[in-house]
């Protein structure tokens, strides 16, 4: 109840709504979700280009891992050769 009354006068008090607006953390905000709305904008308005980039994102992840497979097998038959010794 308090809370409701409390934020019923913020929000009706001009100056207070002023100098919030031109705060760097509400205006950053702003900048962000007008980013996003126009980025989700350009993914609706032409999908194929989306899907094109999830496909060269996947195919470079599983490029990165096959040699992050081959290196970790190297090191694996590099660590036994040393325990062997």
């Amino acid at each position: 109840m308090v809370l409701r009354f409390l934020f019923r006068y913020l929000a009706n008090n001009e100056h207070i709504v002023s100098r919030l607006a031109e705060s760097y953390p509400v205006r950053r905000a702003a900048q962000l979700v007008v980013y996003l709305f126009t980025r989700g904008q350009q993914a609706a308005a032409n999908p194929q280009l989306g899907f094109e980039r999830l496909r060269s994102f996947t195919a470079r992840l599983q490029a990165e891992l096959q040699d992050a497979r081959k290196e970790m097998a190297e090191a694996s038959k590099e660590l036994k050769k040393r325990q062997q010794k």
